[in-house]
Parts: C-alpha cells; sequence; structure tokens
C-alpha cells in the first residue's frame, strides 16, 4: 500500500516555503538586472547618458530603477498576500469562483457535493467550502487554503459538466491529496510571490486599457468594455516587455515547486479510491477535450500550479505539470503501447468506464488489499493523513445510511444548529428537560419542537454517526455572520453547563466547534509565539493526557503516555482542572509546534487511550478531536 508520511510532509511543505523565499531573492536579482541592462542600452541608443556599464551601477538614475523595481515587486507581493489572509475562500472570490449553495438543486452539483463529502468524512477533515468558475469551460480544479481544517475547493463547470461520476471522485482524492501533503500553503504563498514578480507586465495592461482588460475573461473574447489609450502605448509595451522576465522567473520558480507533487497526488487519488479509471478516464477527457484544462481567467497565470490540469500549453522546461501522457502512464503502464498500436484513440474513453484490474495496470506493488489490522499506536500515527479506500468505503457506507431529511438539514444553516442542538440533547430524560428549559430561553419553540424531533432520528442511528454528522454541518455553521457565530457559541456553551458537568462528548463538540467557528482559531495571529521544543508546553500536554486518562484507564495511562514525551514528571490533573476552555487554550498553544514535535504529542496521546488495549467510541472521540484542532486529520479507526 501507497504510505505518505503526513508529517513528513508537511516539514518538506515549510522547507519548500523556505526555498521559496530564496527563489523570490534570486528572481530580483535577475528582474533588477534585466531592467537595468535595458535601460542602459536603451540610453546608449538614444543618447541619453554617456555612462560605461559599471558606471551605470552607481548612477542615480540606476537606483532609481532599482528602487521603483523593487517597490513594484515586493509591493505586489505584499498586496496579494494581504488579498489572502483570509484563505481559499478569499483566492476563489479574487478570480470571481461562485459558492455552491449547500442545498443546491443542480444535479451536477449535488454529485460533486457527495463526492466531497464521502471523502472528507474517509479523512478525518470538516467539508471543505465549494465553488465553481462558472465561465470556464475547460476541465481543472484546484483547492487553497492555509489549514486542512478551513480549505476552499474551487472546480470549473467544464469539470461539473464533462465527467462523470467516477472521474470527478478522482480529481477531488488528488486534491485532497493536496490538501493532506501540506500543499495548500506553500501554494497560496507561492501565488504571493508570482503577483510581485508578475506586477511590472501587468501594469502595462493595466495601464494601456485604462484599468479595464483585467476584468475581461478572454474567453469571451469580447473587448466593448475594454478602453484603449493609444498614446500609453509606447511605455505600456516596454513594461509588457520587461515583464516578461518576470513571467518566465515565475515560470521556473512554480515548476520547481510543483511538478513531482502532481505524480505524488495522482498516485494517492488512486490509494484513496482503489479506482484507477477514475483518474486516467479524467486525464484521457482533459486531452480529448477541445479546451482542455485551459483556464482563461485572467489570473491564471499566477494559478497555475494550485490546478490538476496545466492552463498553459508551454515547453516541457517550463510546464508546472507533467505531461498528460506521463501521469497516464503513471497510472496505467499498458497505456503507451494500446496508444502505439492504435487501440485507444485520444478521444476515446470508454475502455476506462470498467473498473482497471491492478494487475493490468502494473499497480499490484502500490496497491494492495488491507485487510483491518489491529489498532496500535504505529498504525493510528500512520492512518494520519493516510485515507485508504477501506476509509472511503467507510464513509460511503455512513453516508448513504444518513437519512435524507437529515442530509437536507444539516446543509442549511438553521437546520445545521438544529442538528448540533440535537446532538447535546442526547442522554438521559432529566439531563434533556434541563437542557429543553435552558434552549427554549436562547429558541423559539419551533426550533426546540425540531430539536427534539431530530434528537430522535439520532439514537436510532448510534454513536458512530456523531462525528461525520458534526463535520457535515460545519459548512452552514461558517456561513453564519461572525456576530451570529459568537452568539450560538455563547448558547452551546450554556447547553453544555445546564446540568451542572460536562459529559465527555461534550468536551469534543464544544472543541471542535470553536476551532471552525472562531476566527482566532481559523487565522494565525501576526507575532503569535512559536514553539520549538517539547519542554516549553509541558504544561498544556499535561492538560491533554490528564484529559484522556480519564477518559480511559486513569492514572497508569498518564504516567505511560508522559514517559514517551519526557523524563520530567508532572502531577496528575483531576478533571475538574481540564476545563473545555483551558483544553481550547492548551491547543491554540500546541498549535504552534512543528509536524514532527505534533506528531509525538499524539503519539502520546494515542499511548494514553491504548494503554488498556482498547479503544471506546468516547476515546475515540476526543483523539479525533485534538487531532483535528492540531491540523492532523485522523481517518476514522476501522477493524
Amino acid at each position: 500500500m501507497l504510505t505518505v508520511d503526513f508529517f513528513g510532509q508537511q516539514d518538506q511543505a515549510r522547507q519548500k516555503t523556505r526555498w521559496l523565499i530564496i527563489y523570490f531573492i534570486i528572481a530580483l536579482i535577475v528582474i533588477v538586472g534585466f531592467i537595468n541592462l535595458t535601460f542602459f542600452l536603451l540610453g546608449g541608443i538614444f543618447h541619453f547618458h554617456h555612462y560605461s556599464f559599471l558606471q551605470w551601477w552607481s548612477s542615480l538614475p540606476s537606483h532609481w530603477i532599482t528602487g521603483i523595481t523593487l517597490s513594484i515587486i515586493i509591493g505586489g507581493t505584499i498586496r496579494r498576500l494581504y488579498q489572502l489572509r483570509e484563505g481559499g475562500e478569499a483566492l476563489a472570490m479574487l478570480i470571481g469562483a461562485i459558492p455552491v449553495e449547500l442545498d443546491t438543486y443542480r444535479e451536477e452539483e449535488r454529485r460533486l457535493m457527495n463526492v466531497v463529502e464521502e471523502m472528507a468524512i474517509a479523512a478525518g477533515i470538516p467539508v471543505p467550502k465549494l465553488y465553481v468558475l462558472q465561465k470556464e469551460y475547460g476541465i481543472n480544479a484546484f483547492v487553497a487554503g492555509y489549514r486542512p481544517s478551513d480549505v476552499t475547493l474551487v472546480v470549473t463547470r467544464g469539470a461539473l459538466e464533462q465527467l462523470d461520476r467516477r472521474e470527478l471522485q478522482g480529481i477531488v482524492g488528488h486534491e485532497f491529496s493536496h490538501i493532506l501533503h501540506g500543499d495548500m500553503r506553500l501554494n497560496l504563498h507561492l501565488i504571493g510571490i508570482l503577483a510581485g514578480i508578475l506586477a511590472i507586465g501587468q501594469m502595462g495592461f493595466y495601464i494601456f486599457s485604462g484599468g479595464t482588460y483585467q476584468y475581461e475573461n478572454r474567453l469571451n473574447r469580447d473587448l466593448r468594455n475594454v478602453y484603449f489609450f493609444p498614446l500609453a502605448l509606447p511605455f505600456s509595451i516596454l513594461l509588457v516587455s520587461l515583464g516578461y522576465i518576470g513571467v518566465f522567473c515565475g515560470r521556473v520558480i512554480k515548476a520547481a515547486i510543483s511538478r513531482q507533487r502532481e505524480f505524488l497526488a495522482d498516485a494517492a487519488a488512486v490509494q484513496y479510491t482503489r479506482d484507477p479509471a477514475g483518474i486516467v478516464g479524467a486525464l484521457l477527457k482533459i486531452k480529448g477535450h477541445y479546451i482542455g484544462s485551459k483556464l482563461y481567467n485572467y489570473r491564471a497565470e499566477e494559478m497555475s500550479h494550485l490546478c490538476f490540469g496545466s492552463t498553459f500549453s508551454l515547453s516541457r522546461l517550463l510546464s508546472t505539470h507533467p505531461s498528460l501522457d506521463e501521469r497516464i502512464t503513471r497510472i496505467d503502464r499498458a497505456y503507451p503501447y494500446r496508444l502505439k498500436f492504435g487501440k485507444l484513440g485520444e478521444k476515446t474513453t470508454s475502455q476506462y468506464t470498467a473498473p482497471l484490474s491492478e494487475e493490468y495496470l502494473g499497480l499490484n506493488d502500490t496497491l494492495t488489499s488491507s485487510a483491518p489490522t489491529p489498532t496500535t499506536v504505529k498504525t493510528v500515527i500512520a492512518s494520519i493523513g493516510n485515507p485508504t479506500p477501506e476509509h472511503l468505503a467507510y464513509a460511503t457506507n455512513i453516508y448513504q445510511q444518513i437519512p435524507t431529511d437529515l442530509l437536507t438539514l444539516v446543509h442549511q444553516q438553521t437546520g445545521a444548529k438544529i442538528l448540533i442542538y440535537a446532538l447535546l440533547f442526547q442522554g438521559k430524560p432529566t439531563d434533556r428537560q434541563v437542557r429543553e428549559t435552558c434552549l427554549s430561553r436562547a429558541e423559539s419553540t419551533e426550533i426546540l419542537q425540531q430539536v427534539i424531533v431530530v434528537r430522535q432520528q439520532l439514537d436510532k442511528l448510534g454513536d458512530k454517526f456523531r462525528l461525520p454528522l458534526l463535520d457535515l454541518a460545519l459548512p452552514a455553521l461558517k456561513k453564519l455572520p461572525y456576530q451570529a457565530r459568537t452568539q450560538y457559541l455563547e448558547t452551546i456553551q450554556q447547553l453544555i453547563q445546564s446540568d451542572g458537568k460536562v459529559s465527555l462528548f461534550e468536551y469534543v463538540l464544544e472543541t471542535i466547534l470553536r476551532h471552525q467557528l472562531e476566527t482566532s482559531y481559523l487565522k494565525p495571529t501576526l507575532g503569535q509565539k512559536r514553539y520549538t521544543q517539547l519542554a516549553d508546553v509541558l504544561q498544556e500536554i499535561s492538560i491533554i493526557l490528564s484529559l484522556l486518562a480519564h477518559v480511559g484507564s486513569g492514572k497508569t495511562a498518564y504516567q505511560q503516555a508522559l514517559k514517551t514525551l519526557t523524563p520530567q514528571k508532572l502531577p496528575f490533573l483531576s478533571i475538574a482542572m481540564c476545563k473545555p476552555h483551558q483544553l481550547n487554550i492548551a491547543i491554540s498553544h500546541l498549535q504552534q509546534l512543528p509536524p514532527q514535535l505534533k506528531k509525538q504529542v499524539i503519539d502520546a496521546c494515542t499511548t494514553c487511550i491504548l494503554a488498556d488495549n482498547q479503544v471506546e467510541t468516547t476515546e475515540l472521540e476526543v483523539l479525533r478531536a485534538i487531532a483535528e484542532s492540531l491540523d492532523c486529520p485522523m481517518p476514522p479507526l476501522i477493524g
């Protein structure tokens, strides 16, 4: 089985971010040098100066040109990074994507939503926000965001209309790989750097068109609303010409960062779905489509490295993606021979409509059937960021068992609120009565009656549906205005405290809700302290392990787990000292650890839970809540 080290991939992405800074500095030097050389030659030709080349570099005109160039590039980078401070949703809005309504009745959008929700349950992450590029008829998609818990998935109208469910699932699996392997944050940083590098050339178009060209979609070729200024033509041509050195540098950086990640994402998509036919069929449709995967959006150059397929026809050296034939061959080793002997035309995908055997595809060394294995610390850690076909089958089964009216409910803002209330209403009849009284003060009688009806449905479904339903409800809750979200969290807290005690599931629910809905949890704060060693956060770790020990085997489990992290002895805290507020503060500090230290923390948490060699549903929910809050998505444990 293809197994990827989630924490190693996160570290690699962090290291590549450092390389981005180096590439950016090199690009600055190249662009500044090229522009200075151009002005030196132009000045000599038109006799504007009499400097030698060495004298030019120390002259005042050169200093002005260098200063202006650096200001444009660095200013463009800072501006774009500021625009993207909200993450993937800000990028989707920047390029004109339209959000998919959660209660949409369009068949192709519902199909996309179903595929994404199943994949999210399997991967152990909240359902991404969905957007569609309505005027893009090429087949493409991308994900963007700073954290796995706050992701935006954008697909083109062409992908929705051209792909069947299996092919769409292949593309979604590919994009989920980018979520789980730490590519998203790197890609957003790369967009910021590219915005600065490309700024000079784009400024030329902007000046020549008086600022109108950038708002046109080039696919329409409609220039009626674009106004050209002939007097600005010479200066615009000069800026565009100089900007192409930035375009070249940007494409070299993207090719260096992105190409190998696409092979890994393709392999992961096959791994997740155990259906090579899906992603192969999607790649073949791109190859046979008259537009392919091209984008005509004004910002296509900036975001080409994010996308499933190449957005431009570029040389092999500068392309952000491997060729389609190369990607298909990596999955289907027989493809070149059938293509060579005419047994598969470029537009023929019918041979891929039935499942392809792993042996036929040459993937028997990558995909192996995996029977359920005993739950150990090692298997739990290995599962993080590595959903398998078994996880997807489990998620699909869970998803199909959820009643249709309940699925409709979680896709509405009011309905999602009702579902969470109903999850809190499970328990003893006396506790329910107390909560009914508490909720009646915050919500209407109609809401309370609906909560009681939904609670009865949840009782029939069982505990294993609680976390999947919570994850499905989060997208609708995130659409609540900030003020409404704050009020809702206060109501949740009042309900939890209404009976004078806090159950472990209530810990889980409040932890996940606050992590997802509070702005401070979703966006890193400038100047926020970073921790580089576990010694800095031992008190926070003690709170987490004490809570897990109270869930499971008590003080012995706590001491056993603590030994995996430090020889230092820390007191075992009472349950009263592990309140949700303290737990949330502890998690917010642990979020600032580097990936490999997060791995050690989750390792200790798992050791604590497995001290008695048993895993209860409540223990699993607490562990997954902690892992999700640390941006370490944990698939459901099965087997």
